[in-house]
């Protein structure tokens, strides 16, 4: 049986009071109340409780996560600390609040985060330690509040306040497809490969927003997507799913932590707002391998988390492309709208990759027929054969350039500069022999035979290396690279169509 009102100002536990008298103010005017309608008491032990328990769970961010009813600037927030007297308390609040214009934060979360966030170098932020430290002496002071003003509680003995009607809305179709009856509809293996390509979507966004990065945690979100990959390919959980999971936490939790006292050693995201954007890349990762690991029956939860994890990285970094591709593959799993997506959404990541494939194509192709060529010269003995240069390299260009068509992340990254490389080298060979061949006092005669033998053969091979040199070049262009990763993504998502 609920406790009378006298009975809970009684209450001798300062703590039990507080959460008790809270408990009833809310009863009282209902949940979600205009703050800013109560009287001072009420308000007062309803902002100082409710915004302990936020920021005592995350910190100031999660306060401003949030919408208070009738306190939209935090102003009352800021009184009610002041009030009760938690000095402590008080001083983080506004000290905290300093960090925007005239201590007004924006209205909009979004922008109200942004800024908040881009202003901190270390979170939890000292404020955030003070207000942590702060408890003891939050309830102490609140329980003294309550017992001075008791008599204005005697009203939360009568009858509940009548809740006003909500605000009239459109009607709410509750048939129409959610994003998680969706998922739902979608075979087990279908929701993995859903998480694993939207979390390597925003992969690049983890060194972007943390340039300085200790290379072991791309490593660790890398092989989370990869195993996430591999299990959607071949409709079973690969191996090592469990670590990479912990990793991908670790990694976000890096990210996030950036305060000297919790944070390892090593490079920290410039401010809290890109360490939140690192992690949510991060955790998108971590969902995707979560997904893979474990039943098939929450699945459809996991991935659609790991996909908003992968969108609110994208909607923070304005990274319009990202989102594109975002939305394109949500509408991969909602049939009817695929046509639309194709038409709007997807148009941008599209003609990236087509372009992308245009400049492979005539890389590729004639480097691939160069090597070929170069075998076969061999084979017919037309050509000096020596191992490295008539097998060796063109098979391992020949394999290169299939691997990029096949979306081989590593191979794409090594071959481009490993083509640069070897033709700048046998470029510099080249001119260096016929730089010293020059500097030789010839007869006219010997110098006609060395143009007759070598006049024709050293122009086709500074040729063949320019040509090579080009197009290592090519294929290091970004849309080359978008290309390679489309294709890599649709190897792990081809159970999606």
């Amino acid at each position: 049986m609920p406790r009378t009102l006298d009975e809970i100002l009684a209450e001798p536990d300062d703590g039990q009071l507080c959460v008790e008298l809270f408990d009833r103010i809310v009863a009282h005017h209902g949940p979600g109340c205009d703050v800013s309608e109560l009287t001072e008491a009420e308000r007062v032990v309803l902002l100082v409780w409710e915004v302990a328990g936020i920021v005592g769970n995350g910190g100031f961010r999660y306060l401003f996560e949030k919408h208070l009813h009738g306190d939209p600037d935090f102003a009352l927030t800021a009184q009610a600390f002041q009030i009760i007297g938690a000095r402590s308390a008080s001083q983080a609040v506004r000290a905290t609040l300093a960090l925007f214009p005239h201590s007004k934060p924006p209205r909009d979360i979004q922008k109200r985060l942004r800024h908040y966030l881009s202003q901190l170098k270390d979170w939890p932020t000292a404020q955030d330690m003070q207000f942590f430290d702060s408890e003891k002496e939050r309830e102490s002071c609140l329980a003294a509040y309550i017992r001075a003003h008791a008599a204005d509680y005697r009203h939360l003995d009568g009858p509940p306040r009548a809740q006003p009607e909500p605000e009239s809305s459109e009607p709410t179709d509750h048939t129409a497809p959610t994003i998680g009856n969706l998922l739902d509809r979608v075979p087990h293996w279908k929701r993995v490969a859903f998480a694993a390509r939207a979390a390597r979507c925003v992969l690049p966004l983890l060194t972007r927003c943390w340039p300085d990065i200790p290379g072991k945690y791309p490593r660790y979100v890398l092989n989370a997507i990869e195993l996430a990959e591999q299990s959607a390919i071949q409709e079973e959980p690969a191996s090592g799913l469990k670590d990479a999971v912990m990793h991908a936490v670790i990694t976000a939790g890096a990210a996030l932590a950036t305060h000297r006292e919790l944070a390892s050693a090593g490079p920290k995201p410039r401010n809290a707002f890109e360490g939140g954007i690192a992690a949510s890349a991060a955790k998108a990762a971590e969902k995707a391998a979560e997904a893979a690991e474990g039943p098939a029956e929450k699945s459809a939860y996991v991935a659609l988390d790991g996909w908003t994890f992968a969108h609110s990285a994208a909607t923070d970094a304005e990274d319009e492309a990202l989102l594109h591709k975002l939305e394109s593959l949500l509408n991969e799993v909602r049939p009817a709208e695929r046509g639309r997506a194709e038409a709007d959404g997807d148009q941008l990541v599209s003609d990236a990759v087509h372009r992308g494939l245009r400049w492979f194509i005539l890389a590729a192709v004639p480097l691939a027929l160069v090597q070929i060529a170069t075998v076969l010269l061999a084979l017919t003995g037309k050509q000096p054969a020596g191992w490295w240069s008539s097998f060796v390299l063109p098979a391992f260009i020949l394999y290169g350039l299939y691997s990029m068509w096949r979306g081989v992340d590593w191979v794409s990254r090594l071959l481009p500069p490993f083509l640069i490389l070897t033709s700048a080298v046998s470029l510099l060979r080249i001119g260096h022999a016929v730089f010293k061949l020059a500097q030789l006092p010839l007869t006219p005669l010997a110098r006609e035979l060395l143009v007759n033998l070598f006049g024709v053969s050293v122009p086709v091979l500074i040729a063949v290396e320019l040509f090579t040199l080009i197009g290592g070049v090519v294929l290091l262009l970004p849309s080359v690279r978008e290309f390679v990763d489309s294709q890599r993504g649709n190897r792990a998502s081809s159970v999606l169509r």
